[in-house]
């Protein structure tokens, strides 16, 4: 075992431990909405109890917000509820737009939207231990 690989497994448990759920890192387009505010960004990871997103629009944290998430092969987005646990800048060598990641974490999902976003997690899942 490398010594790259025991640190990156290390990070691994150490991003997943405080967790309820399991996460899977994905970019996925989000559309969100608050206080008359509309912004779209991409996840930075995905799972049953909430998702992180890169942004450059700041929110507070406790703000309600109303996401609109694009899964791959479904036709519409999932129409979820939520609300920003956590924020923090990024320092990302490169020059981009999304120099914030906010945490959100899900409030009142429909059983046929956790349905879809656990059948999603799991493939991915599956998917990414393949490559």
């Amino acid at each position: 075992m490398s010594l790259v690989w025991g640190i990156q497994a290390c990070k691994m448990h150490t991003y997943n431990e405080h967790r309820k759920s399991k996460r899977v890192k994905t970019r996925l387009r989000v559309n969100c909405k608050s206080d008359g505010i509309f912004f779209s960004d991409f996840t930075r990871d995905v799972g049953l109890g909430g998702m992180g997103v890169e942004t450059a629009t700041l929110i507070r944290e406790g703000t309600v917000v109303e996401l609109f998430l694009h899964l791959p092969n479904e036709k519409d987005p999932l129409i979820l509820s939520g609300k920003v646990v956590w924020s923090k800048s990024t320092d990302a060598p490169e020059k981009t737009t999304s120099n914030v990641v906010i945490g959100i974490q899900f409030e009142n999902m429909k059983p046929e939207h956790n349905n879809k976003l656990h059948n999603f997690i799991e493939n991915h899942t599956i998917d990414s231990s393949l490559s």
